[in-house]
């Protein structure tokens, strides 16, 4: 994993993983989201948007790379080539700060492969560090593999509400107020006599 702004270090792939690292998604950067747009089938863009979504519009690409590291993170998980094969996201409540709406797409290739666990823990640990202590998940009922994820995350599980094509979900967990540590000792040191 490259030492980047907003990245988790407790997120590094696995002896053998397909994930070579995982980055923040820069501000802007159309190219990425499509790549992993690009390589999920009907299915795998159906469950992500919950809708059939044979396309981007602008107002989705700019709604996706409108990334800031605070309110909206996005992390992308890249292989030994360096190409994107998903991306992980939350977006906070601008009234609720302490709670965020997230959402996990991994390319179908390597869907099965540890790739979305890798990215929902490095998102829940970066949201952690950020102070959120609850995130939601909207997702197709019919997505097991989004529920195994989400329980796979840490964190107390409940289920919001249920029709005949969603399901939503929280999970609440503490903060672990990491910067706030490091920003404390750096002060105390800068703060010899």
């Amino acid at each position: 994993m490259t030492a980047c702004p907003g990245a988790v270090r407790s997120a590094s792939p696995e002896p053998g993983s397909p994930v070579r690292m995982v980055e923040p998604l820069a501000r802007g950067d159309v190219a990425t989201v499509l790549e992993v747009f690009d390589r999920l089938g009907p299915r795998s863009r159906a469950q992500r948007f919950l809708t059939a979504k044979p396309r981007l519009t602008g107002a989705d690409l700019r709604a996706l790379t409108d990334v800031d590291g605070q309110r909206h993170v996005a992390l992308v998980a890249r292989d030994h080539a360096r190409r994107a094969i998903g991306v992980a996201r939350f977006v906070r409540d601008a009234a609720v700060p302490a709670t965020a709406e997230a959402a996990v797409a991994v390319v179908d290739a390597w869907q099965g492969h540890g790739v979305g666990t890798l990215l929902a823990r490095a998102l829940t640990e970066r949201a952690r560090e950020l102070g959120v202590t609850r995130i939601s998940l909207m997702m197709a009922h019919d997505n097991e593999a989004a529920v195994r994820l989400m329980h796979g995350i840490g964190g107390v599980v409940t289920g919001v509400g249920w029709d005949e094509g969603t399901a939503e979900f929280e999970v609440s967990f503490e903060p672990r107020p990491w910067p706030a540590r490091r920003r404390t000792l750096a002060a105390l040191r800068g703060a010899r006599p």
